[in-house]
């Protein structure tokens, strides 16, 4: 089989590049370090090369590398090296080029390995309704003792039900269900927050006693796929969701303000719970950012599960 060689800038490194290899591929055989977040399978333009010489050596784009082009309209020149094939020598330059560069990679992948997964799992977005009137008559030492033990509750009954609380945003929480079975239900993530709901009824009776003040919560659920991995800057690094239906969870949340609703859930969710639970509406709106219209459904609880005869 020919093999080709390929010059890496601004290392001067060289390696063999066997037919029909991806550039990537060929240098991690080498043992040399290139970014790679996606781990190598066209998610991610981070392994870009800016091909300088021999271009005319180098395959067409296949239709994996042609959307992420697309995408960030990138010139002919610049590849992503885990797609690249070439039928010829090759100089090209990595994209890592600077200090910064260099140090966030050896910090978020001292393999120059991936940094972040892709996998289906169920978001759940909550969020304290009129929270922002509630801070202006609450004192800020009681908000804050108040906020905590909510979300003390919460984050039990999330754990309860096999899932994972993510992110504090303000009064906002996220919390996943999934990532460590990518074959789970979404049901999981619709028992707990029936029950984050049915706990804040409780809990909102004790804050109006208390404080004079009431407590609700809105819920919204999405289920899709998501890219998690550690995101931060190096030193204060944590476990982080990012991706559309991190999105969608949280405008699914939102719509609940203009429904009138505490617990909306998606068509991809509903799909799956459908026989679980119990509908009160289903509403047909349309999300920011999105330009069709979404099916959406009130949850009021879940159902007992029945065994055929």
């Amino acid at each position: 089989m020919p093999s080709y060689r390929v010059t890496l800038h601004p290392e001067n490194q060289s390696v063999d590049l066997c037919a029909d290899e991806p550039l990537l591929k060929a240098i991690l055989r080498e043992g040399l370090k290139h970014y790679h977040a996606c781990g190598g399978v066209g998610r991610c333009s981070t392994c870009r090369v800016e091909v300088l010489d021999g271009l005319v050596h180098c395959q067409p784009r296949n239709e994996v590398e042609q959307k992420m082009a697309d995408r960030l309209r990138l010139p002919p020149t610049v590849r992503l090296a885990c797609q690249l094939k070439a039928e010829g020598d090759l100089t090209v330059r990595k994209l890592l080029r600077d200090s910064r560069d260099a140090r966030l990679s050896k910090q978020q992948a001292r393999c120059a390995g991936p940094i972040g997964e892709a996998q289906k799992a169920t978001i759940l977005f909550g969020d304290i309704e009129d929270f922002t009137p509630m801070s202006q008559r609450i004192p800020p030492f009681d908000l804050m003792f108040l906020v905590n033990k909510y979300f003390d509750m919460v984050g039990e009954v999330v754990t309860r039900h096999g899932g994972q609380m993510n992110n504090y945003v303000g009064d906002a929480f996220l919390a996943v269900f999934g990532l460590d079975d990518p074959a789970s239900n979404p049901l999981p993530g619709v028992q707990a927050a029936c029950e984050v709901l049915e706990q804040v009824e409780r809990f909102s009776e004790e804050v109006q006693e208390n404080l004079g003040a009431p407590f609700r919560v809105r819920i919204g659920i999405h289920w899709g796929e998501v890219i998690f991995g550690m995101m931060g800057a190096p030193g204060s690094e944590r476990m982080s969701l990012i991706g559309e239906a991190v999105n969608i969870a949280a405008r699914v949340e939102s719509a609940n303000k203009d429904a009138r609703t505490r617990l909306l859930i998606t068509d991809a969710v509903y799909q799956q719970v459908q026989d679980r639970v119990a509908i009160r509406e289903t509403l047909r709106l349309r999300l920011k950012g999105l330009a069709e219209l979404t099916n959406l459904y009130e949850v009021t609880g879940v159902l007992p599960e029945t065994t055929a005869p």
